[in-house]
């Protein structure tokens, strides 16, 4: 008789809210961020409400220094 080992799988709320696993790691994450405020700043109006999003919410998002990281980041 053999025996499996079942490994539980990470939930998708702790696979977001893993640190990167070293500076590179985390460099990277943090451009990919950078270029999603810069997409949303480009973003037309009547995109942004289609995700529920104002034009002050973009533009403040794309403010954002890049050494603020997004929250799941953190």
């Amino acid at each position: 008789m053999s025996s499996t080992i079942i490994t539980q799988q990470p939930s998708c709320a702790e696979v977001k809210t893993r640190r990167p696993k070293g500076v590179l790691s985390w460099l990277v994450q943090l451009d990919a961020a950078y270029r999603q405020r810069r997409k949303l700043a480009a973003m037309s109006d009547e995109k942004l409400r289609d995700i529920g999003l104002t034009r002050t919410q973009a533009d403040q998002a794309a403010k954002t220094v890049i050494w603020d990281p997004p929250i799941q980041f953190r």
